[in-house]
């Protein structure tokens, strides 16, 4: 589990701060990747890399963000294999995909918390994204 609920939140356990990490260190280890947007969720995460062309494969990225999150938590069988992909077109494709981003948390709570659209990730808007800056804990 990479978010557990604490009280009325749902923050990351020592897992998902781990993931949280390795994520934002991809550009670290990746010459000419960047991490655009992403979000940490109870058993999945969310993000978008833009790759230089003529580097390496978005699988090779991937790979090795998996593999150093089981070398430091030691902990086997974490990941399913493979992952799911969207070639982003245009910069509408891409607000699209960060307003799915940013509003992963709202769906998965929306059904919990009323009309306020409050709850554990922070108060979010409808069209997915967050209110008062708080989307992650």
């Amino acid at each position: 589990m990479l978010r557990a609920t604490r009280g009325d939140r749902v923050d990351l356990t020592e897992l998902g701060h781990l993931v949280d990490g390795r994520l934002h260190a991809i550009p670290e280890h990746h010459h000419g990747v960047r991490l655009d947007d992403s979000i940490v969720m109870p058993d999945h995460i969310h993000a978008i890399l833009f790759l230089p062309g003529g580097g390496e494969t978005l699988g090779a990225v991937v790979g090795a963000f998996k593999a150093s999150v089981v070398r430091l938590s030691n902990r086997r069988g974490l990941w399913q294999r493979g992952f799911h992909d969207h070639v982003i077109r245009d910069e509408d494709d891409l607000d699209r995909v960060r307003a799915y981003i940013r509003g992963n948390p709202y769906r998965v709570m929306r059904g919990r918390h009323g009309p306020d659209r409050s709850g554990p990730y922070g108060r979010m808007h409808p069209d997915g994204g967050a209110l008062d800056d708080d989307r992650v804990s």
